[in-house]
Parts: C-alpha cells; sequence; structure tokens
C-alpha cells in the first residue's frame, strides 16, 4: 500500500473485517457455553428423573437435595443465554458499522 493510505486501509480492515470476526467469535464461543449449560442441566434432570417430576414449565423436586443444585444448573443456562442475547447484538452491531 502507498503509505499515505496505509492508515485509511488498517482503520477500514478494522471495522469491516477484523471486528466483526471478533464479534463472531466471541458469539460463537458464548452459543457453545450455552449449550454445554443446557445439556449440563439436561444431564442432571435424566439422572434425577426419579427425583423429578415435570409439569409444563414447573418442575417438581420430590427430594430436597436436589432443589439446589437443579437452581444453580438453571441459573447457569439463563446466565449463558443472557450472554449469547448481548453477544449477538454485537455481532450485529459490529456487522451493521
Amino acid at each position: 500500500f502507498p503509505e499515505d493510505l496505509a492508515a485509511a486501509y488498517a482503520t477500514a480492515y478494522d471495522k469491516v473485517v477484523a471486528a466483526p470476526a471478533k464479534s463472531a467469535s466471541e458469539a460463537f464461543l458464548a452459543v457453545h457455553d450455552s449449550f454445554t449449560a443446557v445439556i449440563d442441566l439436561l444431564d442432571f434432570i435424566n439422572n434425577n428423573s426419579r427425583d423429578l417430576e415435570i409439569s409444563g414449565k414447573f418442575i417438581n423436586v420430590k427430594n430436597p437435595g436436589l432443589a439446589e443444585p437443579l437452581r444453580q444448573k438453571m441459573a447457569t443456562v439463563r446466565e449463558k443465554a443472557e450472554i449469547v442475547d448481548k453477544t449477538y447484538g454485537s455481532l450485529s452491531q459490529a456487522m451493521l458499522e
């Protein structure tokens, strides 16, 4: 590149290629982490199916010792979903700039 255009090309590259790529990478990592949390929750439910009763959107815990681990796993799923939402917003913004 001509020296007088190098800064302009670097800025354009960062805006058009590097920033969206970084945002996409963060979004894919967040989705992976979210799926991992969902699988962990589903494995927990499957492994404790005798002590959990699912009715619609409610889970009745028959064994009180499972209530806290279940609550924690569900909270993790919600947290990971919020991160996915945030990173998707950042990705969308990076693509539109």
